[in-house]
């Protein structure tokens, strides 16, 4: 699912990746959802490092 923030006047471009892991045999972890958000493109990319300082 792609995704457009606007941060400063600059717009961040991100997609985003959800895994479900499930178990239905265990009452304590039957589903575990993950999402991780990803750059979509070289200008959203360098916007991250910079966040990060890398």
């Amino acid at each position: 699912m792609p995704l457009g923030l606007v941060r400063g006047g600059t717009v961040i471009r991100c997609f985003s990746v959800v895994c479900t892991i499930g178990t239905p045999q265990t009452i304590l972890t039957e589903e575990v959802r993950l999402e991780c958000m990803f750059p979509a493109d070289e200008a959203s990319k360098r916007h991250h490092l910079a966040l990060i300082g890398a």
